[in-house]
């Protein structure tokens, strides 16, 4: 399963409709959300856990 990992996406939309989210790439199945619908995170957050999560899996960070 991990070999199939391609990435960690992270994905920022601002504007009146703000959107923050991680995605996990996965080959043959997309993207998968990682991060819960509601109130956007932080950015810093979302960068730190974006990089620990794809330093973990030893894949690269996208979006940033």
């Amino acid at each position: 399963m991990l070999e199939s990992v391609q990435g960690v996406k992270v994905a920022i939309k601002e504007g009146l409709n703000p959107k923050r989210a991680l995605y996990l790439r996965v080959k043959g199945k997309g993207e998968i959300p990682l991060t819960r619908v509601g109130q956007p995170l932080a950015l810093s957050t979302i960068e730190n856990e974006g990089a620990e999560l794809a330093r973990f899996l030893q894949v690269p960070l996208e979006g940033i």
